[in-house]
């Protein structure tokens, strides 16, 4: 609820502002600015898509709508969603992704056009082990298992 009533406050506020106050989006309310284009920052937007996505909370379960989320979403490269962003950047299906090609790809999303694989590789290395630290932070996973997901080969495919 925080999220979506700092989106509706700061919705035509300045961002210094935002930054104190706001704790970003759900994946909700990701979705919702996904699937309908609602990339537009003002009021009447964050207010549809707080309700939207109060809707889309209603119908599907929190795993839904995060599987909804990663089939939408821009991975660079031309890859929209997960399946294609593996076949792409990796040439095997998601179930086949090593941890490392994981944790790459879920920081991608962040900023497309600037992580992209073709030409942003270090720049995504980077953020997968900002991703890896905020994991051992949070005790989602030890130091050694960052450790170890950060050591593993990354194959790209070849196109």
């Amino acid at each position: 609820m925080r999220a979506w009533t700092s989106s509706v406050c700061c919705g035509q506020q300045p961002v210094s502002f935002c930054r104190i106050w706001s704790g970003g989006s759900t994946i909700g309310q990701q979705t919702v600015k996904n699937l309908y284009g609602l990339f537009e920052p003002t009021l009447e937007i964050k207010v549809a898509e707080v309700f939207l996505a109060s809707q889309l909370n209603d119908l599907y379960s929190k795993d839904e709508i995060l599987a909804l989320y990663m089939n939408i979403i821009n991975y660079g490269d031309g890859h929209i969603g997960i399946t294609n962003a593996a076949r792409g950047y990796f040439g095997v299906e998601p179930a086949g992704l090593s941890q490392s090609q994981c944790v790459i790809l879920a920081g991608i999303p962040n900023s497309p056009a600037n992580l992209q694989l073709s030409n942003h590789y270090e720049a995504a290395r980077n953020r997968e082990q900002l991703i890896l630290q905020a994991m051992v932070r949070e005790e989602y996973i030890s130091r050694e298992q960052a450790d170890a997901i950060w050591n593993e080969p990354v194959f790209l495919q070849q196109s």
